[in-house]
């Protein structure tokens, strides 16, 4: 009986080190699914600043966009130093206006590994309303992936889900989304730091 006891106890034990092994090592989130092409419509060394558009869109509330999130490890813990990129079609012309300045951007994360840009909504060009967005570190690229808007999709396009974000309306009539990154490496561990959602 004692035999049998000791036995329970240790094959306990190895299942319960086991699934902890196996939670400890599972990624927090699904890894962001990088875009098709690294670099459409893509310039270097664009302005470091967390406005774009003009002031007098930026000026009416209703032309306010958020767009804010955190770039993360698959442990969930922050990419810390990296920086974020973003550029996107700003007019509702043939050439979307991808080229001007006014609708590109970049910023260093904070130690949480946060951004927030505060821009004006994407219009439709090529598809659905959409944010392209370029993650590097120590001048190495991450990623470069986009995000789009739920209730903005078309209705024929249905892109993978970890580069889908809820739009928020908020009191003043402006909008905000919230876009986590999560990359496969590990993130450094930082007290304090809450996550997005």
């Amino acid at each position: 009986m004692q035999f049998f006891i000791k036995t329970l106890v240790g094959s306990l034990a190895t299942i319960l080190l086991a699934t902890n092994v196996a939670q400890a090592a599972a990624p927090c989130a699904i890894p962001t699914r990088p875009a098709e092409s690294s670099f459409m419509f893509y310039v270097p060394d664009v302005p470091i600043r967390n406005q774009l558009a003009t002031e007098e869109v930026l000026s009416d509330p209703e032309n306010v966009f958020f767009l804010q999130g955190q770039i993360l490890g698959n442990d969930c813990n922050p990419i810390t130093g990296a920086e974020v990129e973003i550029w996107y079609a700003g007019t509702p012309d043939s050439a979307g206006n991808y080229y001007l300045q006014d609708y590109r951007g970049r910023q260093r994360v904070d130690e949480c590994g946060s951004y927030k840009f505060t821009q004006s909504f994407p219009v439709q060009f090529v598809g659905s309303p959409h944010v392209h967005v370029r993650v590097s570190k120590n001048n190495t690229e991450l990623i470069v992936t986009k995000v789009y808007f739920e209730e903005s999709l078309a209705v024929y396009f249905v892109p993978d889900p970890s580069i889908v974000s809820q739009v928020t309306n908020e009191a003043d009539g402006s909008r905000s989304a919230v876009f986590n990154i999560y990359l496969d490496m590990s993130g450094t561990e930082t007290l304090g730091c809450g996550k997005f959602s």
